[in-house]
């Protein structure tokens, strides 16, 4: 596992990346002291749970719109506006200006 201060992660980002492909885990650190876990996300490791809660989060926040969110959760567009709908979660979202 490799370990970047947290002021370096901007210059090795290709460090990053490279230990995402590769299933490796990145150690960020802050003044010496651990700060984050930066965790390569494979269809492996998420399960269909964890798909939806993320895309359904990204949803809220503005971050992505219906059809991102349907992509990043394994499902149709239609299919994500479903779930929309049940958790009573409105769309569009709002954009954050």
């Amino acid at each position: 596992m490799d370990t970047i201060s947290l002021r370096d992660v901007g210059a090795h980002l290709d460090t990053l990346t490279q230990n995402a492909a590769a299933g490796r885990l990145t150690l960020i650190t802050q003044h010496g002291q651990p700060m984050l876990l930066a965790v390569p996300l494979t269809d492996q490791q998420l399960d269909p749970g964890l798909r939806i809660a993320l895309a359904l989060k990204l949803y809220k926040d503005g971050s992505v719109d219906v059809a991102e969110a349907g992509r990043l959760a394994g499902v149709a567009p239609e299919a994500f506006m479903s779930m929309l709908v049940e958790r009573r979660i409105p769309f569009p979202v709002p954009t954050n200006s």
